[in-house]
């Protein structure tokens, strides 16, 4: 088993061992392939055919491949067939052909138990692959070229007795299909994705349909990307929905509002679980905009809406809060940070007040009002994320104030308030159990150079960390911390000393003098120009306790954290 050393390994190190030195390093050998190659080889990526090609005509250990994942687009069968055969023992696959290639009478996987097949243009090789999979558990197929009808569907499961998981995007529903029959029941089914990419959602139609076929699923989502579906729906769309199916918890609609009748037949416990996505502009406004809301809104706790850039964001927040005051979980998103119109945290604060997770992605935050002379109300939230967002002076202080069971906070690509060179972030009262901070800056800094410095308070104890390695990714900006480390007292008398010169300097008017920096003499920090590093700011992070905390992606270790 020496041979599954590299040669070269081989050839240099065999001329200086004893013959006994030799067989255990064979025995050594051995034993860490056989551990080893099967974290080795367990899953498999090839974005290219080629190099996929090239695997094949080297690889020994095809026995121990489980996972492949081929995203190059197979035009010819010959290389489909052979997948079986190679790879005998192959688990999950996701697998990329076009539609004029022919699937017919490939070989069984006797092992496979996961699919993720993309058919570009058409379903023609759809049913003469599911004919080689007879184990199949979980099927996802990202697009179907073509209207699909209630048959369609049908046939998947009749092809696929054991399936569990079926994940499914389609163009339109062909509704030539008027009722459906009880005919056959489909047991295994535990959850179920339905998303229509160009057409109606058709949400009644499925959901009798989900009735009457599926007596144990646990998990539905069904959904449209381009239409949204409001309007109450007849009796008899509901009858047998959700009674007939007793295990049902999970609920996800995209761009449905199910009304209030429908929302009256969910038990506690699916109300609970139940969750509402509206990236529509268009159902949005009708919504909101209603004087009376659709009574049964008021049940809905979980809520991912998409914020129209030509609504305002007070009027938005005072509708939201009346339509939907019990909400416990909540995203909203907006396309243009720089808008006009601030989204202001504690009107949010005042019209949810039962929120415990908050999500915030492209919003200006700003504080309304002066808390001063006022009465301060505590809110319920314990996560918050904030995500491509500016935030105002006083935003921090708000939560500070009002957010006391606050104890998980993400801040990624958000552009906090400055002072000096200083990018605060003060929590003095909370005691976090995660804190996450990539990609954050100010207004006034360089995106292409990256905050490297970071010091953390935890009550009297204060503490600085350097970012020393780092990617940043070309097309997406995003900075990936590749180690940080904790810096010595000898390191932080020197960074304080060189942040006192700074401070000093930058109150000096011709400090802001083109070139008047450079006149200064470098001072070198880790092999590094300290003054900046402290230009391009460093975040200050203030908080009363702190069991986690990651920088840029990079988990900063728990023993540094003391």
């Amino acid at each position: 088993m020496i041979s599954t050393l590299p040669t070269e390994i081989i050839a240099h190190i065999s001329t200086y061992l004893s013959l006994q030195d030799y067989h255990h390093l064979v025995l050594v050998n051995h034993a860490y392939h056989l551990i080893f190659k099967a974290y080795l080889y367990n899953t498999l990526r090839f974005r290219f055919y080629h190099h996929y090609e090239r695997f094949l005509t080297v690889s020994r250990e095809n026995d121990s491949v489980n996972h492949l994942w081929l995203g190059c687009i197979f035009e010819e069968p010959d290389p489909i067939q052979a997948i079986p055969i190679q790879f005998p023992f192959l688990n999950s696959l996701y697998l990329r052909v076009t539609n004029e290639c022919d699937l017919y009478g490939l070989p069984l996987f006797h092992h496979l138990q996961s699919l993720t097949l993309d058919i570009r243009g058409g379903d023609a090789g759809l049913f003469d692959m599911l004919a080689s999979t007879p184990h199949l558990k979980h099927l996802t197929i990202p697009f179907v070229y073509q209207p699909i009808c209630i048959e369609w569907v049908d046939d998947v499961h009749l092809s696929c007795p054991l399936l569990e998981h079926l994940d499914l995007e389609y163009d339109v529903l062909d509704m030539y299909t008027h009722s459906i029959p009880e005919t056959v029941l489909f047991e295994k089914l535990k959850s179920l994705r339905l998303m229509s990419s160009h057409g109606a959602p058709h949400h009644s139609l499925w959901l009798e349909y989900v009735s009457k076929r599926y007596p144990n699923i646990q998990s539905l989502k069904l959904g449209s990307r381009s239409k949204a579906s409001l309007r109450a729906q007849p009796y008899p769309a509901y009858d047998g929905f959700p009674s007939s199916c007793p295990s049902l918890v999970y609920l996800e609609w995209f761009n449905i509002v199910p009304d209030a009748q429908m929302l009256q037949r969910l038990s506690l416990k699916q109300k609970q679980h139940q969750k509402i996505t509206l990236h529509s502009d268009d159902p949005i406004i009708r919504i909101l905009a209603l004087p009376n809301p659709p009574i049964g809104l008021a049940s809905i706790l979980h809520l991912d809406i998409h914020v129209p850039s030509t609504y305002d964001r007070t009027q938005f927040l005072l509708s939201l809060g009346s339509a939907c005051p019990y909400l416990q979980q909540l995203k909203l998103s907006s396309i243009y940070v720089r808008h006009p119109n601030h989204l202001f945290l504690d009107i949010l604060f005042h019209q949810l007040s039962s929120l415990q997770s908050l999500y915030l992605e492209g919003f200006q935050l700003s504080i309304q009002q002066a808390q001063s002379g006022q009465e301060t109300v505590m809110h319920s939230l314990h996560k918050l994320l904030i995500e491509r967002c500016d935030l105002s002076d006083d935003v921090f202080n708000c939560l500070d104030r009002q957010c006391p069971n606050l104890n998980e906070v993400c801040l990624d690509t958000a552009i906090c308030p400055e002072e000096g060179y200083a990018i605060k972030i003060e929590l003095p009262s909370q005691h976090l159990v995660k804190l996450t901070l990539s990609n954050v800056r100010s207004r006034q800094k360089d995106m292409q150079r990256p905050v490297q410095l970071f010091r953390l308070q935890q009550g009297r104890q204060s503490t600085w960390y350097y970012m020393d390695q780092y990617h940043i990714d070309s097309y997406s900006h995003r900075i990936t911390a590749k180690s940080s480390r904790r810096l010595d007292d000898t390191e932080i008398d020197v960074l304080h000393a060189h942040l006192f010169q700074t401070r000093t300097l930058w109150l000096e008017p011709e400090y802001h003098s083109p070139g008047y920096a450079d006149s200064l003499s470098p001072c070198v920090f880790d092999g590094l120009d300290l003054c900046k590093l402290i230009e391009q700011g460093y975040v200050d992070l203030v908080c009363h306790s702190n069991q986690s905390v990651y920088l840029n992606d990079k988990k900063i270790e728990s023993r540094l954290l003391n």
